[in-house]
């Protein structure tokens, strides 16, 4: 949409048509594995590189604003509905922000990112005991790096009094008005490598969860956001191309 910078994909026509076309691009294709992109705005992004990459496989848009909203019910339920097998997670940028009260300190990012494994857990032990899960694709977590975002008018603003400009927040001092500086992301980077490491030397891991660094890709360009905020078309297709190989490596 103009003036806002935030590119908007029909969600809809993305998850349901066969038919969808952009560019003239191939459609989607009935493969076995759809990639669920979980996310909100930087998700949505996203898919325009997948889009403009013309990758076969579906994908959906799940959108998400928090680690805490994957649950158990949300990721069922785009595995039934939208037949997503895979599910490809980047939910930092809120977490980092005031939009829901305080931003996340550490603990609470490593707690709630590391639930969304244990959720996909139990789902797949729910669709093993019920025959679901069978012959089909595993459903399978990658969680990706989060973006970096330039230093703009709310990340580098300190709080202030009531006398400072009117459009950025008053918040509880003292502190920055937002954290999604590089220091916090890359720090937010750091946990997300770490929980999966540790996730992937269990005995029980299967498969379950692999972290995607796309880090070599935005970081060089990470303040070149057109909006301050979302990477550039041309970043989001070289992130889309490096996710999609290893997705699918095939």
């Amino acid at each position: 949409s103009k003036g806002g910078g935030t590119l908007m994909i029909p969600r809809q026509a993305v998850a349901t048509t066969k038919k969808f076309h952009w560019d003239n691009r191939l459609p989607w294709e009935e493969k076995e594995s759809t990639l669920c992109v979980v996310g909100h705005s930087h998700a949505q992004h996203l898919i325009f590189g997948f889009l403009l990459i013309g990758l076969a496989h579906k994908v959906v848009a799940a959108d998400a604003k928090y680690p805490r909203d994957v649950t158990i019910e949300f990721l069922e339920k785009h595995y039934k509905e939208y037949k997503c097998t895979k599910f490809l997670i980047g939910l930092g940028q809120w977490p980092a922000a005031y939009k829901d009260g305080a931003p996340y300190l550490f603990q609470r990012w490593k707690d709630e990112n590391h639930r969304i494994f244990e959720n996909a857990k139990k789902l797949r032990e729910k669709l093993k005991s019920t025959g679901k899960e069978g012959g089909e694709p595993k459903i399978q977590i990658y969680m990706r790096s989060i973006h970096y975002r330039p230093i703009g008018q709310w990340v580098a603003a300190c709080n202030m009094d009531e006398t400072a400009n009117k459009d950025l927040p008053t918040r509880p001092k003292p502190g920055p008005v937002e954290w999604t500086s590089t220091t916090v992301i890359r720090a937010y980077n750091d946990i997300l490598k770490e929980i999966v490491a540790e996730e992937e030397e269990e005995e029980n891991n299967d498969d379950l969860v692999k972290y995607i660094d796309t880090s070599f890709v935005t970081f060089p360009l990470w303040d070149s956001s057109f909006d301050w905020n979302h990477l550039a078309p041309e970043i989001s297709i070289s992130e889309a191309t490096y996710i999609a190989n290893k997705v699918f490596p095939s």
